[in-house]
């Protein structure tokens, strides 16, 4: 490929992943220009989806890198100022447990993920969060008694005339819970308030929105109610006034950016009000009504941030005074993903700058800079201050992992711009040619080595005694939440005695994994259709629907089998959206039947060559399956090759096939065409095909099927 710069106008932002900890450079690009109601939606769109943690030895995993101070490897605490040590990941510090500063009964537990988010959980000495009940924060105006280093009273409230209580955590952590507000409510606001569980009073859920029926259950006096002209908002006046008065007194610390980036590395989302702390005067504070500009944000991970004066750390003005690398984003990252010896993967990135009088200059560096390029090394600065784009390419020599780093910089920058660049260099087998009735070609990529081992395989079943993994009766939250095995996802609740997935709102899983499936097993479920709806459960295994069962009104067993299969997790779920499923008894036996690889007579061979026909296989009907490990290396995943060909429609005279299909593939003895049926040439598709094609030989003109 030739070196050229892309001078192209700057677009939305590139999506390149971060190392650790880190947001990929342009995470917040579809907020920009956004307001109000319209910022917090957007906001919503782009960290709702993450990753679920297993509630309890999960969260507590979490907390062992999010909040175990380094040097005395101390449980921090924010509510109790008598830290406890952390063992190992997954251990519980004696006299802890689970704190939702978010109280979870604000919306109905665990109806909804939000009760096992990691941003608005915290570790807590056990009395302290007991005394905090499920409060609100506020400034407590007489103290009736402190728990740990909380403060717990009353504050008069003049929306309601009347004494409520609520809790008051330390001045240097007001920040971090008023933080963890905004991102529960923009988070989860849309899930929670309209769509709380059926509190077993005669109110609908669509009617109830956060809870408003108790006033001794904190979001009678914080939360706003559904009828609000500003229920976006979620809390009410007072609320917002702490919160932002909390906010803007304790900004973001360099212990909230630590924690923020363990809990992104393992639910791969963030916190936008600790990235950027001024987006919540955008939706609830002194910005209210105007349209966001990024550019004009200080954003936390940049260098000077901690340095800055408490009162700058707002970060509502970034104004720009020297010359300026605007993006990429130092220290961020770009992950080519996989790519083999021979290949090129290629990424562009966005450049831009501000106030810049000199050219740029783009060079490589680390220890495997020579497995990457970039398309130009100078880039002029009237270019970046409009605007353009930079190619860099991975292309690898040898086998395995490659790190380098890019770096802009120029005589007038404070510093330079360092984006990490991460390959890695793989090996795979490729799909097998020639393949007919009595062998096939075996082919793979070129791995950069001198050999190559072939193998060429079979399985074969044999019988395998049975072990009970999962036996679980009149499932619970609790019993769901204590087997390592099990984990709900989605719209679930718990009947009396059994697990329901699936709401009136949308629809809910069932997972069960780190199973091993490699000598096949069977799963019991005891389950029925909900009320009156036309119920089916789906079990499926690796994306793929083993099996779809019609439920009755009342519950029973049903028993599918499972064959052997590398995969590990199970997946249960609703046959059809809206139907909802009821699932009182689980179990589920490892085993029963044990596949054995066994190798074609003449392999393993060795091979210097990027391919070899295979002719030992004549005769069998069952596939057979073939795998390649360079020299050095690690195995390639398995190729399946079935030694049948095709149907193939037309013939020649003798009734001899001229060619033959099979796994996308047309084969012919001589030269050939092919053409789909509305005669447009796809010949240089072979390899991908499916379906009926034309094809043209010097002897005939044939209709092929390929399968």
């Amino acid at each position: 490929m030739k070196n050229r710069l892309f001078l192209l106008p700057l677009l939305a932002a590139f999506s390149i992943q971060l190392w650790a900890g880190e947001m990929p450079e342009g995470y917040y690009a579809a907020a920009d220009g956004k307001s109000d109601a319209t910022l917090k939606a957007t906001l919503r769109e782009i960290i709702r989806d993450h990753t679920a943690i297993a509630y309890g030895d999960g969260t507590w995993n979490v907390f062992y890198y999010s909040d175990r101070d380094e040097e005395t490897g101390l449980c921090m605490d924010m509510y109790c100022d008598d830290w406890k040590p952390f063992s190992s990941p997954g251990s519980t510090p004696s006299g802890c447990n689970i704190e939702h500063s978010f109280a979870k009964s604000w919306w109905g537990s665990a109806e909804n993920d939000a009760w096992k988010d990691c941003y608005h959980l915290n570790p807590s000495n056990t009395t302290a969060n007991s005394a905090r009940g499920n409060y609100p924060l506020g400034n407590v105006e007489t103290p009736t008694k402190t728990a740990g280093s909380l403060k717990i009273g009353k504050r008069y409230s003049e929306e309601f005339q009347e004494y409520h209580f609520v809790f008051e955590p330390k001045d240097e952590y007001k920040g971090d819970f008023a933080r963890a507000y905004f991102y529960m409510a923009t988070c989860y606001g849309h899930d929670l308030n309209g769509d709380v569980p059926d509190l077993g009073k005669t109110s609908k859920k669509s009617e109830l929105g956060w809870r408003k029926d108790n006033k001794d259950v904190g979001s009678y006096y914080a939360m706003r109610t559904l009828d609000d002209a500003n229920a976006y908002l979620e809390f009410m006046d007072w609320e917002i006034e702490v919160l932002l008065q909390w906010h803007r007194q304790d900004p973001v610390s360099i212990k909230e950016i630590k924690r923020a980036n363990a809990v992104n590395d393992f639910q791969g989302n963030r916190n936008p009000f600790i990235d950027y702390p001024c987006l919540a005067e955008y939706i609830w504070g002194s910005k209210k009504g105007e349209s966001v500009d990024f550019s004009k944000l200080k954003f936390t991970r940049d260098d000077d941030y901690l340095s800055l004066p408490d009162a700058d750390k707002c970060g509502c003005s970034n104004e720009i005074t020297e010359p300026t690398v605007t993006a990429p984003r130092n220290g961020s990252a770009i992950d080519f993903g996989t790519a083999s010896v021979g290949e090129t993967a290629a990424k562009t990135i966005d450049v831009a700058g501000a106030l810049l009088t000199q050219d740029l200059t783009v060079s490589l560096a680390g220890a495997n800079a020579d497995q990457f390029r970039v398309s130009t090394a100078n880039i002029a600065a009237a270019q970046a201050l409009a605007g353009c784009q930079l190619t860099v390419e991975y292309a690898p020599t040898t086998l395995g992992n490659a790190t380098a780093q890019l770096v802009i910089t120029s005589g007038e920058l404070e510093r330079s711009t360092t984006v990490g660049l991460t390959g890695a260099c793989g090996f795979h087998a490729l799909p097998a040619t020639n393949v007919t009735t009595t062998g096939f070609t075996a082919n793979w990529v070129d791995g950069g080595v001198e050999s190559y081992t072939l193998d060429v395989y079979r399985y074969e079943s044999k019988s395998v005694a049975e072990t009970t993994i999962i036996d679980e009766q009149a499932l619970s939250s609790a019993s769901v939440a204590a087997n390592e095995h099990l984990s709900i996802s989605g719209k679930t609740y718990y009947d009396t005695g059994s697990l329901r997935l699936g709401t009136s709102s949308g629809d809910g899983t069932l997972t069960i994994s780190d199973i091993d499936m490699t000598q096949g097993a069977t799963l019991t479920v005891n389950a029925k259709a909900y009320g009156s709806d036309n119920s089916t459960l789906a079990v499926s295994v690796d994306g793929n629907t083993l099996e779809t069962i019609t439920l009755t009104s009342s519950f029973a067993d049903y028993t599918v089998t499972i064959p052997a299969t590398s995969a590990t997790s199970i997946v249960l779920s609703q046959g059809a959206t809206k139907q909802r499923v009821n699932i009182a008894n689980l179990l589920l036996k490892a085993g029963g039947t044990a596949t054995v690889k066994v190798s074609v007579e003449g392999y393993p061979v060795t091979v210097n060559a990027l391919s070899h026909d295979v002719t030992t296989a004549v005769g069998k009907d069952t596939p057979v399956y073939y795998t390649v490990t360079p020299q050095g290396g690690e195995t390639s995943g398995e190729i399946a090759v079935t030694l049948n060909p095709t149907t193939v429609i037309g013939r020649t005279s003798d009734g001899t096939p001229v060619c033959f299909a099979h796994d996308g593939r047309i084969e012919c003895d001589g030269d050939f065409r092919i053409y789909d049926l509305l005669g447009r040439e796809v010949t240089r598709m072979n390899g991908t095909l499916r379906g009926i094609y034309i094809v043209k030989t010097e002897q005939t003109v044939q209709k092929i099927i390929v399968k």
